[in-house]
């Protein structure tokens, strides 16, 4: 651990960009470099309403590293300030905590995210909570949860990067996506109630080997009832099957299987008589009516 060593002291230190209203104020901690081991100790600023804490260090050529704290408190509404974004676009606080240690092809890292009520740009939730654990090679959602009104998203998940394998699985309850996305002049009102699988190896489009499904009952969108949704897909390499395609609204039935292939789709869809008008609401047509089948 030879070469320069340097050695800075922050006592108070203070920032301020009026044109953003960025002010960062009560800057302090130590900062120490010896030869190619970085040290920041004891390290604390506020920026607004967002407050950092943070004890770690990092050695180059080891590529290895040590955070025995990371706190961060964010106020939301700095973040719409530095983006200039209108006024209360942004809004609520959001919290993460970390620590962790080892070297960046074997991290070892727990952290957590929550919230209360929070408004960003377009998106809008009561609650969110997520946790993270990382060792082993293998990354960990232990918990990801959304509330908005009566309705939550919880999910759970693990990736591996040796061998690019992956599982995800998620489970709604009264989900509104009119809650959480931009509003319209003719919202979205959904009321969606099933699970998400997903399962699999790979990212590149050759190697792909994976499978998903989609499982929804007793669910509805801007008025229109969803029974029952059963859909499993299969991915090997470019080719997708569609293993079950099951939807009942109402009266209305379909079932679709079949295969896509980059130069060739194969498909069999069969339904029962669909009365047009229940999904006139959809597609803003207050007198559409009439009888499909094929």
């Amino acid at each position: 651990m030879g070469g320069e060593r340097l050695q800075m002291v922050m006592q108070e230190f203070s920032l301020k960009e009026p044109k953003r209203g960025l002010e960062v104020t009560q800057t302090r901690g130590r900062f120490e470099l010896a030869g190619d081991t970085m040290r920041l100790a004891n390290f604390q600023t506020r920026w607004g309403g967002t407050e950092i804490r943070a004890h770690l260090w990092l050695v180059g050529p080891a590529r290895s590293f040590r955070v025995s704290k990371l706190d961060v408190k964010c106020e939301l509404s700095d973040i719409g300030r530095l983006l200039q974004a209108p006024e209360g676009s942004y809004r609520g606080r959001l919290d993460l905590t970390a620590e962790g240690q080892g070297t960046f092809d074997d991290p070892k890292l727990q952290a957590a995210i929550s919230s209360g009520p929070l408004t960003a740009r377009d998106f809008r939730a009561e609650k969110i909570s997520a946790a993270i654990d990382v060792q082993n090679g293998r990354a960990q959602l232990k918990r990801f949860e959304v509330i908005s009104g009566p309705g939550y998203l919880d999910a759970e998940g693990m990736y591996e990067w040796a061998t690019a394998r992956y599982r995800l699985s998620a489970e709604v309850h009264c989900l509104d996506l009119g809650d959480i996305l931009p509003e319209q002049r003719n919202p979205l009102r959904t009321d969606i109630n099933g699970r998400l699988l997903l399962e699999g190896s790979g990212f590149q489009l050759e190697r792909i080997k994976a499978s998903a499904a989609v499982l929804l009952s007793g669910s509805s969108f801007s008025g229109i009832p969803l029974d029952t949704l059963e859909c499993r897909l299969s991915a090997s390499g470019p080719a997708l099957e569609i293993q079950r395609f099951h939807l009942r609204s109402g009266q209305a039935v379909m079932d679709i299987r079949g295969d896509v292939y980059p130069r060739a789709v194969s498909i069999e869809l069969e339904t029962d008589e669909i009365e047009l008008s229940q999904f006139g609401p959809l597609v803003g047509i207050k007198d559409l009516s009439g009888r499909l089948r094929f």
